[in-house]
């Protein structure tokens, strides 16, 4: 904590030092005031003014002081905030970037609502503390400082009175600071659990609404909102004895100093005039006391803000590129060497060895759980390897620079994702902006089958496809997605599951776009339907993160090892996906099925 408020005062230190000028000078002449009315007193009292002004001039002097301590007192608040903000500026850009920097599995142990807090309410008590906070403690710091050197000058008895006393309020904040600090983190974790369940929720509103769960999730909400509540009301509770305590302090400290500082007036020791200058001073310092409760609060909970942040930052990316990246140029051919993948102490992959010549078309194929995802994740590096090698055109993809391998390669998720805005931007989302071209656009969007649907909206390519893409169906969703991902022209093409959730007839016609655009680029294509491995050059059957099997289609049904069992019961599928209504259909399907024939 301490290094990161030091580098920010550093990096903004010529508008902390500009603040700290205007901070003095509104000081200066705040200080300047009472001493202004001891003189206009004792010229009242006595009838002669030392300097020889009449009363008139102490009140104009009086009025320009005060006229200047609020000029100076503006601007060094301005400054002093839009440094702040500035710094909240530079940690917010600096906390999206680091996050872009970690892998997928970061994300799945952090919570997304949990993030977004960080990145908003901790932000915030982060600026306050570079702010409000700061300019308060520098303020408070000068106004002691010089105003008790002062009050000593005064009566030195009555000053000692103050520094007795006033040190009660610093006990004060050593006892509650330990437990502001755990409460408000308590409260930031509160509030990223509400946000992440509100997030989730809207964004899964077609499964509430489908599974009638309205009421249970604003039920799950309430209680969610309640103990936020709770937890709020704790750290108020807390924070609120401050202020009574710290206003109890200084009402004791001016009862007594009335009574001394009346005796001392009245044996003479004290002009009327000085003792109305000490209680100015006396009256200055209250406010800054009081306040430091306020200070106090905002510095824990930008302390515990700035700690929550630095969790994040601490964290570093497992997957990164080298210092010296090798340069490179894509071909495309991929080999699997002795590849082991362990995920959360399980073995995902097991020595597994594999060479794709470039330019050849590689179907991936297995029962769920075998791996073929997290095979095909090594490539662009979404995950690492525990042991063994990933190797394109014989180059350990460790030694490539990460941006420059993944600009090289197509890749179709399991799960599509589309962002919200336009749908012509989802499809050009991977290129850069001097690529973009009505021309590379409209031949993705031909290739994938996806302008067979654009008619269905009324603003083509330039429909807002809202969060999600939750305007569109699974199939459309899949489409877009393949064709973002061939719009790039990669060298190398990884469809995982690409088509799942559309017809037979439209995998049919996508896969026969493709057909010319894959025969020149590596591809690897997870499937399970087994008719999309008809036309690849070879078939990896996966089971139990090992490969098990590997040739053509008919070499491997003439095997009858596990890849024909698998095509075997999808066939059998097919067969009796026949419509309800149709009932004899439907059984002279099944007696001519291998099933029915058993």
């Amino acid at each position: 904590m301490r290094q990161v408020l030091l580098t920010y005062l550093h990096a903004y230190r010529s508008q902390w030092l500009i603040g700290l000028v205007f901070a003095i000078g509104s000081t200066s002449f705040g200080l300047i005031t009472p001493w202004l009315l001891r003189q206009a007193i004792d010229t009242f009292s006595t009838g002669s003014s030392q300097f020889g002004w009449p009363l008139e001039g102490f009140a104009l002097a009086i009025v320009a002081a005060a006229l200047a301590e609020a000029v100076c007192r503006f601007f060094a608040r301005l400054v002093v905030t839009s440094a702040s903000r500035w710094v909240e500026y530079d940690l917010r850009n600096r906390y999206f970037a680091h996050l872009e920097t970690l892998e997928p599995a970061f994300f799945v142990r952090f919570r997304t609502g949990d993030l977004v807090a960080r990145a908003t309410n901790d932000l915030s008590a982060v600026r306050q503390l570079f702010g409000s906070a700061l300019y308060s403690v520098l303020n408070t710091v000068l106004l002691v400082s010089v105003a008790l050197v002062l009050m000593f000058q005064l009566s030195s008895t009555l000053a000692t009175w103050v520094i007795i006393i006033l040190p009660a309020a610093t006990i004060v904040f050593v006892v509650t600071r330990a437990r502001i600090e755990e409460r408000f983190r308590r409260v930031q974790e509160q509030f990223a659990a509400m946000s992440d369940h509100a997030q989730e929720t809207f964004a899964g509103q077609r499964v509430v609404k489908a599974y009638a769960q309205e009421a249970a999730e604003v039920e799950t909400f309430r209680a969610t909102s309640q103990e936020y509540v709770r937890r709020q009301l704790s750290q108020i509770r807390l924070t609120g004895l401050l202020w009574p305590t710290i206003t109890l302090v200084t009402g004791a400290l001016t009862v007594l100093l009335l009574y001394a500082g009346g005796r001392e007036v009245v044996e003479g020791r004290l002009t009327l005039g000085e003792f109305v200058q000490f209680n100015a001073y006396l009256a200055q310092l209250a406010w800054p006391m009081i306040g430091l409760s306020w200070v106090a609060t905002m510095w824990q909970q930008g302390v515990a803000s700035m700690q929550r942040l630095q969790e994040i930052f601490s964290i570093e990316p497992t997957i990164s590129s080298p210092e010296r990246p090798v340069s490179w140029e894509p071909r495309g051919q991929i080999e699997f060497r002795e590849v082991s993948l362990v995920l959360d102490g399980r073995s995902v992959l097991d020595r597994v060895s594999l060479t794709i010549p470039a330019g050849s078309t590689y179907a991936i194929v297995g029962p769920l759980g075998s791996g073929k995802s997290s095979l095909v994740s090594l490539v662009p590096r979404l995950q690492d390897v525990t042991a063994g090698q990933v190797l394109i055109d014989n180059i350990d993809v460790r030694q490539l620079s990460v941006a420059d391998l993944r600009r090289s390669i197509g890749f179709v998720p399991q799960e599509t994702f589309l962002f919200s805005g336009p749908l012509r931007d989802n499809v050009a989302y991977g290129l850069k902006s001097v690529d973009v071209t009505e021309t590379r656009i409209q031949s993705a969007v031909y290739l994938s089958q996806l302008e067979n649907d654009l008619d269905q909206w009324p603003a083509g390519l330039d429909t807002l496809i809202g969060e999600r893409g939750v305007t569109l169906s699974g199939g459309q969703k899949q489409r877009t997605a393949i064709a973002r991902a061939v719009v790039r022209h990669p060298a190398i093409l990884i469809l995982d599951d690409a088509l799942s959730s559309v017809d037979t007839r439209t995998e049919e016609a996508v896969l026969h776009g493709l057909d010319s655009f894959m025969r020149n680029r590596t591809s690897l294509v997870i499937a399970h339907r087994l008719s999309t491995t008809r036309s690849a050059d070879c078939v990896v059957v996966m089971d139990r993160g090992r490969i098990v099997e590997q040739g053509t289609h008919a070499e491997l049904l003439r095997r009858g090892g596990l890849y024909t069992n698998m095509y075997r019961r999808q066939l059998v599928a097919e067969e009796l996906d026949v419509d309800e209504s149709e009932p004899d259909a439907a059984a002279q399907a099944f007696r001519g099925s291998s099933l029915g024939r058993l």
